[in-house]
């Protein structure tokens, strides 16, 4: 079974590092870029797709 992983910060000035790196030992990382305001999620709907 794959594992596969999804991080999310809220505003172009945060950073996903950490969250890329605390999901380094699942087989592909979904992230997004997106307001809280705003829920369109591209990523995250391909990953559910």
């Amino acid at each position: 079974m794959s594992k596969i992983g999804y991080a999310r910060v809220s505003s172009k000035e945060q950073n996903l590092d950490r969250q890329l790196e605390a999901l380094q030992s699942v087989s592909k990382v979904f992230s997004d870029k997106a307001s809280g305001q705003s829920t369109e999620r591209p990523q995250l709907q391909a990953m559910l797709d």
